[in-house]
């Protein structure tokens, strides 16, 4: 008969073979020879839980510690058998001891750094899988990526991205075949604000995981925001095959679809997304955005309602609803919805928070600061508030752009002009208030917009020199060109914006067949570059080195006859000195410039041509070019 140790020996060949029925059979005869043999015991233990019957493992992993109690590896065996019956703290408790039994036993320390994971402790969990990492062991990389993710995971859901991006970045680096760490660094970049950055790593995921919905629906999101609308369709239509009705998929989808002026399609996507949870609110927001564009104003104004009525305290909301309300020309809903930009949209300067704020009343012998607020444009069309609020009795000062400071203070003497840049005093002042508030404090409608023109006016003595330098030129009109805005590459939002109010010279081309007219440019930035190109469509006279701040451009715009212009700060410049401007307008156009008007109430004399069509230049410039022929044949 073989001895124990023959025994032992054969059944542990049959382990190793992986034949774990013979093994444990001869395992279980030894043990009936030998209760208390402990290498039997263990291996029996392990054989069993090895072929999924940890229960009944245990007793013979208990046993092995009664005969060997310092058995660190029996600890860890007996740890896996209680887990995977869901004795989490026995399993625990044996894990800690396994580790304290052999310090250095990698894999024991990996066990331990997920059991302690499971539990909660993430911090000695972190520390265990650190130690094992440090000792060679590979599979603990892949829970120390999975824990990091797990960390991060938490710190996303508290809304603290930015924590969150270097334990991803880490993971990342441990584990970079894991889509899910991928696609939370892609979300941890985008909550950042750093949707450029997030794309290729969202797109690594995806080449890792092509239908990972999470991926798809964040990938989709990133590129609405950075303008790739076609881009971000196809991605967003395979999130939606993969997972019908999912509301987060529909609703960039509209954004998409949106951002490529297919409207009708984008109303579609959002009403499906309202129907797949009808108690979020960003898509009813978004369906009044695309409404709106639609010239829908009532139906977007229930959208915006609707929206207000689940997020009632949402600025977002209130802010599109503004803009809307305003296009409109209800002015009364609009200037009260368009103080909510104060929270969270719009920032007071902080040199000015602590000043009260006037919310209107008599003004009369009140020191009342007033400071300028997002574009050139804007301070130019409502500074005319600045004078008004001085007519009424109140001492006035105004911040503005330093680019606009020497017009406005030629143009206003009543009222003291600073650049925004300068150091104001607060204790000057009784109380401030944001330029495009004055509407709201003086209760402006529609018949009621103080829009007497001119009220600003070029440095004296400015204009005769460019009417004579005009004249030079010979006969018939002088019209000057403003064809692209400023693009502001890092604002992703408003260049996306420009990209769809701004024009290429090429599309102006028809003004060169329309006799008597003398074209100049007055386009500053990269797109004045245009007028330099060898293909461009026409000669400019091109006198803009000249002007180096928007007094200048004043000088030189009121010697002209006309303006052409998009949306830009130049066409409230000309309209605010009363010269005849035509404005090009895209098809979701500005809320100042309202709805279905040829005129502006802001503005006597400027002509508006709106696109009818998406992104579709060559009716309004066609019907611009006409009216201009007209006027030239009239000059002549």
């Amino acid at each position: 008969m073989a001895s124990i140790l023959e025994a032992l020996e054969a059944a542990l060949s049959y382990h190793r073979a992986g034949d774990l029925a013979s093994a444990t059979d001869l395992y279980g005869r030894i043990l009936a020879v030998e209760p208390t043999q402990a290498d039997a015991l263990h291996l029996m233990g392990v054989a069993l839980s090895q072929m999924g019957r940890p229960a009944e493992a245990l007793p013979h992993l208990r046993g092995t510690l009664e005969v060997r109690p310092g058995n660190g590896r029996a600890h860890q065996d007996l740890a896996l058998a209680l887990r995977a019956v869901g004795d989490i703290a026995g399993a625990l408790a044996n894990f800690r001891e396994a580790a304290r039994l052999e310090p250095n036993a990698a894999d024991v320390l990996n066990n331990l750094g997920s059991a302690l994971s499971a539990a909660g402790d993430l911090d000695g969990a972190e520390a265990a899988l650190e130690r094992a990492l440090a000792l060679g062991y590979a599979e603990a990389a892949r829970n120390l990526a999975a824990l990091l993710s797990n960390r991060a995971s938490a710190l996303l859901l508290a809304g603290d991205p930015a924590a969150a991006e270097p334990l991803l970045t880490r993971a990342r680096a441990l584990d970079p075949h894991l889509p899910i760490i991928q696609c939370q660094q892609g979300m941890a970049l985008a909550a950042m604000g750093r949707k450029a950055e997030a794309i290729p790593v969202f797109q690594a995921a995806l080449a890792l995981a092509p239908d990972h919905l999470d991926t798809l629906i964040n990938l989709g999101d990133a590129l609405n925001d950075q303008g790739r609308f076609d881009e971000a369709e196809a991605v967003l239509r395979r999130a939606a095959e993969l997972a019908p009705g999912t509301m987060s998929a529909l609703n960039n989808l509209g954004n998409a679809l949106l951002g490529q002026g297919r409207l009708g399609q984008a109303v579609e996507s959002y009403c499906a997304s309202i129907a797949a949870d009808p108690t979020v609110y960003q898509p009813r927001v978004n369906l009044g955005t695309a409404l709106r564009d639609l010239g829908d104003d009532d139906a977007a104004d229930e959208a915006y309602k609707a929206a207000l009525r689940l997020r009632p305290g949402e600025p977002s909301i209130h802010w599109q609803r503004a803009l809307a309300r305003l296009a409109a020309g209800d002015f009364e809903t609009g200037w009260e919805e368009y103080e909510w930009r104060w929270r969270g949209i719009v920032a007071v300067p902080e040199a000015l928070a602590r000043l009260p704020e006037w919310t209107g009343g008599d003004p009369a012998g009140k020191r009342i600061l007033v400071h300028c607020e997002q574009g050139h444009g804007d301070t130019l069309q409502f500074c005319r508030y600045a004078a008004l609020l001085a007519r009424h009795g109140a001492h006035v000062g105004l911040t503005a752009q330093p680019l606009l400071v020497r017009l406005l203070r030629d143009s206003l003497p009543e009222v003291r002009i600073f650049s925004e840049t300068e150091a104001v005093d607060p204790a000057a002042w009784d109380a401030r208030v944001a330029l495009m508030s004055l509407p709201h404090r003086f209760g402006t409608r529609l018949d009621t917009i103080p829009a007497e023109t001119p009220y600003l006016r070029a440095p004296t003595g400015t204009v005769e020199g460019w009417r004579a330098r005009l004249a030079a030129l010979g006969p018939g009109l002088k019209v000057g060109l403003v064809w692209a805005g400023d693009p502001r590459r890092t604002v992703t939002a408003a260049h996306i914006v420009d990209r769809r109010r701004s024009l290429s010279l090429a599309a102006l081309a028809p003004l060169r067949d329309v006799p008597g007219l003398t074209l100049l440019s007055l386009q500053k930035g990269e797109a004045a570059m245009q007028a330099q190109a060898p293909d461009r469509p026409f000669d400019l006279v091109d006198w803009t080195d000249e002007l180096f701040d928007f007094a200048d451009t004043a000088g030189l715009v009121s010697a002209l006859d006309l303006v052409v212009t998009v949306d830009t700060a130049v066409a409230h410049l000309a309209g605010a000195l009363r010269r005849p401007t035509c404005v090009l307008s895209r098809f979701d156009g500005c809320w100042r410039w309202l709805r279905d008007r040829k005129d502006s109430p802001w503005y006597p004399g400027l002509s508006l041509y709106r696109q009818s069509r998406w992104a579709d230049w060559e009716r309004p410039v066609a019907e611009m070019v006409a009216d201009i022929r007209d006027l030239a044949a009239r000059a002549a």
